[in-house]
C-alpha cells in the first residue's frame, strides 16, 4: 500500500554519471538520492489546525467508505460497510525532529480500549514516496482493528520539512519512536511496521527501542545491495554496482539481529518491485541469528498484500501473540 522504492534506481544503473573500469566494464554508483525521495501532495499543511487525512472521516462516521488506487498498474480497493464502523478518533500533530528545528507531521488513530485490555500502538513506516495523505488511511483502515495506528511523513514528504536524507530519515526515526514511546507509555504492546523502504526504517526503530514488542517487515529487503542486485537487468552484465557508503549501513538483518521479540515478514509472490526472493533473504538472516521469525506469502504485488486471502488471519495470530 502506498509508495515504493524508485525505479529511478534501476535507470540510473546505466544512466547519468557512471566509472569505466579497466576492461570496458562500467560500475554505477547507488546513493541516497536514488533511494530517499522527496514527495509533496497538492495539498500541504501550514499549521497544525490544516493537518489532515485525505477519507478521515471513515473512522468518526457511521457510512459505506472505499478506497481505490492505482500505483505502477497495481489496483487495490479497501471497502468498509457502515454495519461494520467503530468509531476512531484522529489526531495530528508536528514534532521537531533535526538541529534545524524543521518540523516532523504525525497522525494518531485510536480507538477506546475494551475494559481491562490495552490496545497495542502500531508505529507505520511507509514506502519511499510514502506520505499520510496517500496511504495513511489505507494502513489505519488495516491496522485498527488490531491496534492504535502512528502515522509520519518523511522528511521531504507530505507535511514534514527538511530535505530528504539519510541523516535527516535518521533523525524523523528516532523522534517518531521516542513520540511512540511517550504515547505507548510503557504498559501498552508497541509494533513496528515497516513497508519497502520502511523495512529499513522501522527496523532501526525497532532496534533502538526497549519498549518493542513486535515488528513486521511487509515486501521490503534486507539492504540496499540486495535491491540494487536484484533491480539489475540482466543484459547488462558488464554493469557493475556500487552503494554509497551512506546508504550501505542500512541492513534490516543486522539491525534486529539481537531483537528479541516476534518478526512477521509478509511477502507477494507477484511482487516485481521487491520480489519475493528479497523477503526471503531477510528470513534466512533472521532465522540464521536465532531470532523469533516467521515469514508469510500471499499471491499480490508490491502494494496489494493487505487485500489477499488469508492476510487478516495472520495479522489475527501475530497480535495475539503481542498481547
Amino acid at each position: 500500500m502506498g509508495s515504493l522504492f524508485p525505479m529511478k534506481a534501476v535507470l540510473n544503473l546505466v544512466l547519468g554519471a557512471a566509472l569505466i573500469l579497466p576492461g570496458g566494464c562500467i560500475q554505477r554508483t547507488i546513493g541516497a538520492n536514488d533511494f530517499f525521495l522527496p514527495h509533496e501532495p497538492d495539498f500541504v499543511a501550514e499549521t497544525e489546525d490544516e493537518l489532515h487525512l485525505m477519507g478521515e472521516r471513515v473512522f468518526e462516521e457511521a457510512a459505506d467508505f472505499t478506497l481505490s488506487f492505482t500505483i505502477l498498474n497495481e489496483t487495490g480497493e479497501f471497502s468498509r460497510r457502515k454495519e461494520d464502523f467503530v468509531p476512531a478518533d484522529v489526531e495530528h500533530g508536528f514534532l521537531d525532529y533535526n538541529a534545524a528545528g524543521e518540523r516532523l507531521a504525525w497522525t494518531l488513530i485510536s480507538r477506546e480500549a475494551q475494559a481491562g485490555q490495552d490496545r497495542p500502538l502500531v508505529v507505520v513506516c511507509g514506502g519511499n514516496l510514502f506520505s499520510r495523505y496517500e496511504a495513511g488511511v489505507a494502513y489505519a483502515l488495516t491496522v485498527i482493528g488490531h491496534g492504535d495506528v502512528l502515522l509520519f511523513d518523511y522528511p521531504g514528504t507530505g507535511d514534514t520539512g527538511g530535505k530528504a536524507t539519510p541523516e535527516n530519515f535518521e533523525a524523523a526515526a528516532d523522534r517518531v519512536r521516542r513520540h511512540a514511546e511517550e504515547i505507548a507509555g510503557g504498559d501498552r504492546s508497541l509494533v513496528f511496521w515497516g513497508h519497502s523502504l520502511g523495512g529499513f526504517v522501522c527496523s532501526e526503530m525497532a532496534r533502538a527501542s526497549p519498549q518493542a514488542s513486535g515488528m513486521i517487515i511487509e515486501a521490503s529487503a534486507r539492504n540496499a545491495r540486495s535491491v540494487a542486485k536484484a533491480w539489475k537487468p540482466w543484459y547488462l552484465p558488464f554493469v557493475g554496482i556500487r552503494v554509497d557508503e551512506a546508504l550501505a549501513r542500512f541492513d534490516t538483518v543486522e539491525a534486529l539481529s539481537d531483537f528479541d521479540a516476534p518478526i512477521l515478514i509478509l511477502s507477494g509472490s507477484r511482487d516485481t518491485i521487491l520480489p519475493e526472493r528479497l523477503s526471503r533473504e531477510v528470513y534466512d538472516g533472521l532465522k540464521a541469528a536465532q531470532r523469533d521469525v516467521a515469514i508469510e506469502t500471499f499471491p499480490a504485488g508490491h502494494t496489494t498484500l493487505a487485500m489477499a486471502d488469508g492476510f487478516d488471519a495472520v495479522l489475527d495470530a501475530f497480535f495475539e501473540r503481542i498481547g
